[in-house]
């Protein structure tokens, strides 16, 4: 049985229909319609994924605006920080969807959780603007990036908030990083920590296929396969900091039947880097005596103990996150009764912070569009309402095959009229006296143009206007002198959103704006 990574996908649709719309690849419009009273009008009709009611939805339309890039953006879940709550933190091992392992702090600021101390509630506010920070609650936020209060303005929504993109952040990201290690197992027989070395803390050796300094050589006894001894012959270089001691490193011995890395101790370096000395602690097994290498990683950790030689935590050293590891082990360096377990947790594969977007499940597509007033020449109706709202791509433009492009579409068909005689009331059912056409009467512009659409639900869709005259339900009368075929090809594009709510009114002073969230 094949799987799919879903949660790739869902971010993959959503930034693709984000692009398709920024690289001007598709036009998407957002429609409004349905100007007539839903049956019960406090519990507007559920939309179903049928084709009946996309028809429903072009016969009550009345206008489209087109989405530019500056109205759609990339959106991920919101996850306010709270005082007092326990946070879940970042692993290469967990499904993300489930865990609230960033937040979104009231100062704009967003932060994935590198560390939870332990599940620790966080009583600590992370507020800084570079790197890692480690508060005093224990917690390790990583600082991703700050939301600008335009953006926030435009396309906060609910439990949504847009991706910003931190240029800084992005460029400073480490490949393959480790930042947190995971105690699975504490371990017995470690040197407690009222016999450890001055900072009661034991090294930590991570290894696996991050970047590592291998340019030492030293000659080691072995007795049965284990290492007795290590003489330094030569110190290599750009080994760990100068003057530095207790460095953990593994000794790599080359044999037939491939590395032997089962042997770790630490190391002493002096003012040129170089590797001046090594105290084997974990002798390992399987070596011969003869040369070898001493292996520095690029990731190091620590381990603390108890009073009885438990391991009670482990980190990363400082400075320490290592580079490029896509598989890593650790190992503690000190002798024990049973091994402590101990997990590293690698970064996403372009390091933290790197791809937001990815990091964050951006799987929603947030889209934000204000109607102003009668903007498009009256396209959009300011007498009437509307309760219905969508999302259309690639419409095309009335009467032929060529995708719309015009800003606002006006959707309603028009009838220029003449000889009016009282007054066409919203949502009137009008009637055609030569054709027996019918419609709903939307508005009317400049007084000799009114407008109409048609509903299945009611009304018969099979005939159409012409000259003629006209009669409404509420007993209004004229003659139609032409008839103007609205700006839309009814039926063409894809309707991709159908959003069924109350009545929102319309006025010729007012702006209503509409933000929608497409979840992949």
């Amino acid at each position: 049985m094949s799987t799919s990574l879903s949660t790739k996908m869902n971010y993959r649709n959503a930034n693709q229909f984000v692009d398709t719309v920024v690289n001007g690849d598709a036009n998407l419009y957002v429609y409004i319609g349905r100007p007539q009273p839903w049956d019960n009008e406090s519990v507007p009709d559920v939309p179903d994924d049928s084709l009946s009611t996309e028809y429903d939805v072009w016969h009550d339309m009345t206008a489209m605006k087109r989405v530019t890039a500056q109205d759609i953006r990339l959106g991920f879940r919101r996850i306010d920080w709270t005082i007092n709550t326990a946070y879940d933190q970042y692993d290469d091992t967990a499904n993300l969807n489930v865990l609230d392992f960033y937040v979104y702090t009231d100062e704009g600021k967003v932060y994935k959780c590198i560390s939870n101390n332990a599940a620790a509630e966080s009583t600590i506010k992370p507020t800084q603007t570079t790197g890692t920070q480690v508060t005093s609650d224990g917690y390790k936020w990583k600082y991703m990036f700050t939301i600008s209060d335009s953006l926030y303005r435009k396309f906060a929504v609910g439990d949504y908030l847009p991706i910003e993109l931190d240029s800084t952040v992005i460029t400073n990201a480490v490949v393959g990083s480790i930042d947190q290690l995971v105690l699975e197992s504490a371990g017995t027989g470690y040197t407690p920590s009222a016999l450890a070395s001055s900072n009661t803390a034991l090294p930590i050796y991570i290894y696996g296929d991050g970047n590592e300094n291998a340019t030492a050589i030293c000659t080691i006894t072995v007795n049965s396969g284990i290492i007795q001894g290590v003489v330094v012959t030569n110190g290599g270089v750009n080994y760990s900091n100068p003057l530095e001691s207790n460095v953990p490193v593994m000794i790599r011995q080359i044999g037939s039947t491939g590395a032997i890395e089962t042997a770790f101790g630490t190391a002493t370096t002096n003012a040129d880097n170089e590797i001046i000395n090594v105290d084997i602690v974990l002798g390992g097994s399987g070596y011969a005596s003869g040369t070898a290498i001493i292996i520095q990683s690029s990731c190091q950790g620590y381990a603390e103990t108890n009073s009885i030689g438990v391991v009670t935590n482990v980190e990363i050293s400082n400075g320490y996150a290592g580079t490029n590891f896509r598989v890593a082990r650790a190992t503690v360096v000190d002798a024990s009764i049973t091994p402590a377990i101990v997990r590293p947790i690698i970064s996403p594969f372009r390091g933290h912070g790197a791809s937001p977007e990815r990091e964050l499940l951006a799987n929603y597509a947030l889209v934000n569009l204000t109607f102003a007033y009668n903007e498009g020449a009256d396209d959009f109706t300011v007498q009437n309402e509307f309760r219905r709202i969508g999302l259309i791509e690639n419409p095309y433009a009335y009467g032929t095959t060529t995708i719309a492009s015009a800003q606002t579409l006006n959707a309603k068909t028009t009838l220029v009229i003449s000889n009016v005689s009282g007054t066409f009331s919203a949502d009137d059912a009008i009637y055609g006296l030569t054709t027996g056409a019918k419609g709903i009467y939307v508005d009317t512009v400049d007084s000799t143009k009114l407008r109409f659409i048609k509903d299945d639900n009611t009304l018969s869709n099979n005939l159409d206007f012409t000259t003629e005259d006209i009669r409404s339900q509420s007993g209004a009368t004229a003659t139609i002198t032409e008839v103007i075929n609205p700006e839309v090809e009814p039926y063409s594009g894809d309707i991709l959103f159908i959003n069924n709510t109350v009545a929102i009114n319309r006025a010729s002073d007012q702006l209503e704006t509409v933000t929608l969230v497409l979840e992949y």
